[in-house]
């Protein structure tokens, strides 16, 4: 029960499976509060297969050794067949993965297959920073997958077609 309420409120920044037992980190949802480094991007992005992510919320002060939290907000309009595995990856300006997270929805208690249309389906990704993270711009990618194959959803946003949601302009700061 701990470990759901921890999947449906922290945010998880890393798991790994040690034969059938799984080792997992998680970010406390409640750290101090952020400033101008908090960013809501809203917009109507539309995944193939009916599933809408409604809204990306970035949290944190991008700094060297600190923690990125990211929440998603997913809803879809139809029965979804497959379970696809959600992705949130940081990465330099020019496209370079600094930093990110693989996993199944809710840490598996929310697998795609799953979600009813209509439903709100809330997830939280974390990232750690690392301590030698350059000061620059980096960008923020979100996206689902096929586990299976690798082959990522299409999704449509801003007028574009792409197989991610591509956040840019995340300045990391030197405090």
């Amino acid at each position: 029960m701990l470990f759901r309420s921890l999947s449906e409120h922290a945010f998880v920044f890393y798991h790994q499976w040690f034969g059938d037992m799984r080792l997992v980190g998680f970010i406390p949802p409640h750290l101090p509060p952020v400033d101008l480094s908090t960013r809501r991007v809203q917009n109507d992005m539309r995944f193939d297969g009916g599933i809408r992510l409604a809204e990306i919320f970035i949290d944190g002060h991008l700094t060297p050794g600190g923690f990125l939290r990211v929440r998603t907000t997913w809803q879809t309009t139809a029965p979804v067949e497959r379970d696809y595995t959600l992705f949130v990856h940081l990465l330099t300006a020019d496209g370079q993965y600094v930093t990110g997270f693989d996993g199944p929805p809710v840490n598996g208690f929310r697998p795609t297959s799953a979600w009813v249309p209509g439903e709100i389906v809330v997830d939280r990704k974390g990232m750690f920073l690392s301590a030698d993270l350059p000061r620059g711009t980096y960008a923020l990618e979100v996206g689902l997958y096929d586990p299976a194959t690798g082959e990522r959803l299409g999704v449509s946003w801003q007028g574009e077609q792409d197989t991610r949601v591509l956040v840019r302009q995340l300045y990391l700061l030197d405090f």
